[in-house]
């Protein structure tokens, strides 16, 4: 074949890396990252390559050589980068991240420096079929690249094949798959040096090699019984469900999650726990649970959380699962029950069981003082006997709500007995209590009840110390201020 027609066959496999590249930049994940730079150095390989066939100018086939050189070491580089965070490792001899560093740049600047200086002279010209290629002579810059690039590629390949081996079984023909490639790619690569061909025939394998990657993260998906067993247990499954594996890459989210959570299939599991700060993981901890409420369409549900961390028979991580358990009904159910339980069914105030928990707690961390008042309906059994039960609890529930409307947010009123309520204010000046307690007596003064004239009577203390509220509280009872009735209304005698 011509130049020309090698080179269209580089220029159609640069377009196509250029295009998964441009596809991959959207990828914020470290391995994303390194994808894309591998991408843009194998675009940049073959333009240079393109470059060099391309022309009849020796001018331009050289410089089109050197840059493709020095494209594939930074190729190279980022293939290291990708296969460290592909095996979940990070750089942990900084002298030997710093050596590689040094010889990458030295590379870059003396190659092209050393084959520039002279380059009419830096390169053999030899004729196949009439067509002219060119080779750079031997030299110390060209040994120092081919070193590096070994090492570079020798360095990423060694390490798949190690950790393949490390890894739960699961996952090892994943990682075995890139190993092999690669070796496949070096014995390529030697084969086209002993045959000292005029066409770099390993430059196929770099693009080749990077749309396999491409589509084996990124569209590579298991198909058959494992997707129909999917659809049926887990996409329509009510409980949301996320899995992720060990490298923290969502693998599995079904229908509901992905509605509750407004969750991307590229996100992963470090990013999901920081939208989620309920999930504080223990790591020595293979299981959990977590309790949690969600805010979804308006409504809020309740959920109990189940972690497990997955793990091989040797103890190896394989991944993680949280599962969602929709506890909506039962939870309002135990709230409600905790309401009742501390309130009272006919007033809405709390319950004498209630004032209890409040005592325990003003024991523990109290504010003082306590400016409380005792409230009865006069004569509760007479309008009971005359008008019926009902207007009796009706004046009753009037009079609590009479206190529950002039008392503030923090202040407590409670039924005490059956005609019976204490208002304790727990945030009050004396000035501020007084003058609530001069307005309630104003109202409950006189009020009616389904045109029966009812009246109330009252008694405030002051509470010092928890451990007297007793005594204080019976005290107040025995003192009542009465209330009696004149000229055709209700009205307080002091």
């Amino acid at each position: 074949m011509s130049k020309e027609i090698y080179a269209g066959l580089f220029l159609t496999l640069a377009t196509v890396v250029a295009m998964l590249f441009f596809k991959s930049l959207g990828r914020n994940t470290k391995q994303g990252k390194a994808v894309s730079g591998i991408f843009a150095f194998v675009s940049s390989a073959m333009i240079g390559y393109v470059v060099y066939l391309a022309t009849d100018n020796f001018y331009l086939m050289r410089l089109g050589l050197i840059y493709t050189y020095v494209s594939i070491i930074w190729l190279l580089s980022f293939l290291n980068v990708f296969v460290l965070f592909y095996t979940d490792k990070e750089v942990k001899n900084r002298r030997f991240a710093f050596l590689i560093s040094i010889v990458l740049v030295m590379d870059t600047i003396l190659f092209p420096a050393h084959y520039l200086v002279n380059i009419r002279d830096a390169f053999i010209e030899h004729e196949v079929n009439g067509e002219i290629y060119l080779k750079c002579v031997q030299s110390y810059a060209l040994y120092i690249h081919f070193i590096a690039c070994v090492l570079l590629l020798t360095v990423a390949t060694v390490h798949l094949y190690f950790y393949s081996f490390k890894v739960a079984r699961v996952y090892r023909g994943k990682y075995l798959t890139i190993a092999v490639w690669l070796t496949l790619f070096v014995v390529c690569d030697i084969v086209s040096r002993i045959l000292n061909s005029s066409v770099d025939y390993a430059m196929f394998a770099y693009p080749v090699l990077a749309c396999f990657i491409y589509f084996y993260l990124y569209r590579y998906r298991s198909v058959g019984v494992q997707s129909a067993a999917r659809s049926v247990f887990v996409e329509e499954m009510k409980t949301p469900m996320l899995l992720f594996n060990h490298l923290g890459e969502l693998l599995l989210v079904n229908k509901r999650a992905r509605e509750l959570f407004q969750i991307e299939n590229d996100t992963c599991e470090e990013e999901f726990l920081r939208k989620n700060p309920y999930l504080e993981l223990n790591h020595a901890l293979n299981r959990q649970e977590f309790e949690t409420t969600i805010n979804s369409d308006n409504l809020v549900y309740y959920f109990r959380v189940t972690y497990n961390c997955l793990k091989d028979k040797k103890n190896r991580k394989i991944g993680s699962m949280y599962l969602y358990e929709d506890v909506t009904e039962s939870k309002k159910a135990l709230l409600l029950a905790e309401f009742n339980a501390d309130h009272d069914a006919l007033t809405g105030t709390y319950t004498r069981k209630y004032l209890y928990k409040v005592k325990e707690e003003y024991k523990k961390d109290g504010h003082y003082p306590l400016y409380c008042a005792v409230y009865s309906v006069n004569d509760l059994s007479g309008i009971n006997e005359v008008y019926g039960i009902d207007v009796g609890d009706k004046a009753l529930s009037r009079l609590a709500w009479l206190l529950q409307q002039y008392s503030g947010t923090p202040d407590l009123v409670i039924r005490t007995s059956g005609n019976e309520l204490l208002l304790i204010m727990t945030n009050a000046s004396d000035k501020k209590a007084q003058d609530v307690f001069k307005r309630i007596d104003k109202r409950i003064a006189g009020y009616e009840v389904d045109d029966v004239q009812v009246s109330a009577r009252s008694s405030s203390f002051i509470v010092d110390n928890i451990d007297d509220f007793e005594k204080e509280y019976r005290a107040a009872k025995k003192r009542p201020e009465r209330l009696r009735e004149g000229k055709g209304r209700m009205f307080r005698v002091l």
